[in-house]
């Protein structure tokens, strides 16, 4: 039997080989000693949304602590959004069991060293109005 788990997915297959748009991003912090070590940040949640795949979300996690996107989130608009691609990009499929009702469900996760800002499909430019 295949460990659905060791099977990798790519961006593309998550947006249906379309754009990608980040519409939120928050810090990952470490948590140490049973709570949220809040100076610290290791790295980032970034939820995309994917207009090809249905407007389906996906929140991915970066390693890169680095917030570039937060000021163009701001400016972003529904007629001006902020478009990215993630370098290092792996999604991965798991099932897992609820250990309270015993029931069996499929969790995605996805990751990926870092997020960049990338032109409109079909332009050169990154410019945000």
């Amino acid at each position: 039997m295949i460990d659905i788990s060791k099977i990798s997915l790519t961006l593309s297959q998550f947006a249906n080989g379309g754009p990608v748009i980040a519409t939120s991003i928050s810090p990952i912090n470490p948590f140490r000693d049973g709570h949220s070590v809040t100076e610290e940040v290791v790295g980032r949640k970034i939820t995309v949304v994917f207009p090809d795949n249905g407007y389906e979300t996906q929140e991915i996690k970066v390693s890169d602590p680095t917030d570039a996107l937060t000021p163009l989130l701001k400016e972003a608009s529904f007629s001006n959004p902020v478009f990215v691609e993630f370098p290092g990009f792996v999604g991965r499929i798991y099932l897992i069991r609820d250990k309270i009702t015993g029931e069996k469900n499929l969790v995605v996760s996805a990751k990926a060293d870092s997020v960049r800002v990338v032109p409109a499909p079909g332009t050169d430019d990154l410019m945000i109005e």
